[in-house]
């Protein structure tokens, strides 16, 4: 199962190249059945042998902050 994480904004998710271009594409299907034009703004972070770096980023945050990590 691929990490993902829902802001106000965007949804980032995290997993491997091919699995997170298929969950890209899904979308984009599920979208065009209801709009002849769908916009899509696409960042990655392509980073070698890192592992769950969505909960670790916002972790690295927090405690830069002297928080506790929001889930």
């Amino acid at each position: 199962r691929m990490s993902y994480k829902l802001g106000p904004m965007s949804t980032s998710i995290e997993g491997e190249w091919d699995e997170v271009f298929g969950v890209i594409k899904k979308c984009r299907d599920a979208m065009r059945k209801h709009s002849n034009r769908v916009y899509i703004v696409i960042a990655v972070d392509d980073r070698a042998g890192a592992v769950n770096r969505l909960q670790g980023k916002i972790r690295s945050v927090a405690e830069k902050l002297g928080e506790e990590p929001k889930t």
